[in-house]
């Protein structure tokens, strides 16, 4: 994920969640975005963003994925936690 990609990423987490990505959370967001865009069949992120950005659809996938907590037993983290989100 370059620089660029995650900026993108960042700006659409705000726009449409109010969700602010700081770039010592690049990593989770690397993370949680990789699954995604390999289930989607993209080269990089950047087939990635270029997806968010032109397809509506996308969007709730998209915020699924940044919010899910998940555990190692792949069970969402005791009370859906999303401790690591920073709120506008």
């Amino acid at each position: 994920m370059t620089a660029a990609d995650f900026g993108i990423i960042r700006e659409l987490a705000y726009q449409h969640t109010g969700i602010v990505l700081p770039e010592r959370k690049r990593h989770m967001v690397y993370s949680r975005l990789s699954r995604r865009r390999r289930l989607l069949r993209l080269g990089n992120f950047g087939e990635y963003c270029l997806k968010l950005q032109g397809d509506p659809r996308e969007r709730a996938p998209f915020v699924t994925a940044l919010r899910t907590n998940r555990s190692e037993g792949g069970r969402v983290g005791e009370g859906g936690s999303s401790a690591w989100l920073s709120w506008r």
